[in-house]
């Protein structure tokens, strides 16, 4: 069993908005089989908006990920806007590659599912499914290549007992 503490920050320059986001990940991971593995993992971010685009946050507001209570009133940008995502995530994962850190040949798949809700102190209630698959192959033409093809698919469902929407 290995568990890992992860921290990270990112500040995020869109047209509509700049934000700061702190993170605190913690998670647990064991091997079940000689390739496969499971883990679980917790995950708590703030996202602080330093600044909004007035449209953009009343998208957000009709979006319903924002309340209309958030935004101050009147004209011009919008600042201040506090958002709090916690989330729970189990994944599941076969690993087939020859080498995990420099691949030539083999396969990677991995299923996840990522919760946040009323149980949790976040501001958001979703479920959301992925799954991600990476192929690896050689072939020659003129010399030696290796080809990576990698797909992630997942999506989104609101439930209830949080804020409907999905966190920007």
């Amino acid at each position: 069993t290995r568990a890992t503490l992860t921290g990270s920050f990112a500040r995020d320059i869109n047209e509509a908005y700049i934000s700061r986001t702190p993170r605190l990940s913690f998670g647990l991971s064991r091997p079940i089989l000689d390739r496969l593995s499971a883990s679980a993992s917790y995950s708590l971010s703030f996202q602080f908006f330093e600044t909004m685009t007035r449209a953009y946050a009343e998208r957000q507001v009709t979006e319903q990920v924002l309340n209309a209570s958030e935004l101050p009133t009147g004209g011009g940008e919008v600042t201040g806007v506090r958002l709090l995502l916690e989330t729970f995530e189990q994944r599941i994962e076969l690993d087939l590659r020859d080498n995990p850190f420099n691949p030539t040949e083999g396969f990677r798949a991995a299923l996840s599912t990522t919760e946040a809700g009323a149980y949790t102190v976040g501001q958001f209630a979703f479920i959301k499914p992925a799954l991600e698959l990476e192929g690896y192959f050689k072939f020659l033409l003129l010399t030696q290549w290796i080809t990576a093809l990698r797909m992630d698919v997942g999506t989104i469902f609101n439930i209830p007992g949080g804020r409907p929407g999905v966190p920007p």
